[in-house]
């Protein structure tokens, strides 16, 4: 999928509390200063986010799950799903080995 960190953590957050605001975003995904245009900018660019002002207030700036896309949240909840399977069967085999010794 090649998302960052911050990218999964935004969905999955859109995907919980659903729409937001950049501000509100920011209480729960951190996203360092220097990156935080470019995050937002290519989830949007992979059309997985839209931004949308308001017209009451042109500095706010709301994020919107691109509905059109739930087939491909399943599959990349699967996808994030498996990897932590995986993983936690290595460390899990890890484990049982320092435990052995």
């Amino acid at each position: 999928y090649k998302m960052s960190r911050e990218e999964i953590l935004i969905l999955l957050t859109l995907w919980q509390k659903g729409s937001m605001t950049l501000k509100e975003m920011d209480r729960f995904v951190e996203v360092k200063p220097y990156k935080r245009t470019r995050t937002y900018n290519n989830l949007v660019e992979l059309e997985w986010i839209y931004k949308e002002r308001p017209v009451d207030d042109e500095r706010t700036v709301i994020i919107h799950f691109n509905e059109k896309l739930q087939q491909e949240k399943v599959e990349l909840l699967n996808f994030i799903s498996d990897a932590i399977a995986s993983r936690a069967t290595a460390m899990q085999n890890s484990l049982n080995a320092i435990i052995a010794v």
